[in-house]
């Protein structure tokens, strides 16, 4: 299956614990670590050229083995639901940002894990929503 975002590059990078709390208060004024950020190529001033590019992800490896167990599930799937969940922020969904979107960004990551093959109730912000 397609997915319309064959075109689009992204980067993705692993980090430890430590350096995701350091990002995340440097980028987001939080100061805890997260599993995920986003880095949209796509704001500020546009690149020319560099259309193709959709932006950089990060996810810290540990938090992302913690939350694994967690649910119950394997390393694989849960690094596939980050990735999911950190492309839809590249593309501009934030469920921050009101309960509709958040609803929306849900069902646009349950619509991409159903295409994978991972279980849809393994979506990030469905876990958020619904637990």
């Amino acid at each position: 299956r397609t997915t319309g975002l064959d075109q689009l590059h992204t980067t993705v990078v692993f980090v430890n614990n430590s350096e995701m709390k350091r990002l995340n208060f440097m980028y987001r004024g939080q100061n805890k670590v997260t599993d995920v950020l986003s880095f949209s190529a796509w704001e500020g001033q546009p690149m020319p050229g560099l259309e193709h590019i959709l932006g950089d992800l990060v996810i810290a490896i540990p938090k992302a083995q913690k939350q694994a167990m967690a649910y119950g599930h394997d390393l694989l799937d849960e690094m596939t639901v980050l990735i999911t969940h950190g492309l839809l922020h590249l593309l501009g969904l934030d469920h921050d940002r009101s309960d509709s979107e958040a609803i929306r960004q849900a069902e646009c990551e349950m619509g991409f894990l159903s295409m994978m093959g991972v279980p849809v109730e393994r979506c990030l912000v469905g876990r958020a929503l619904f637990h």
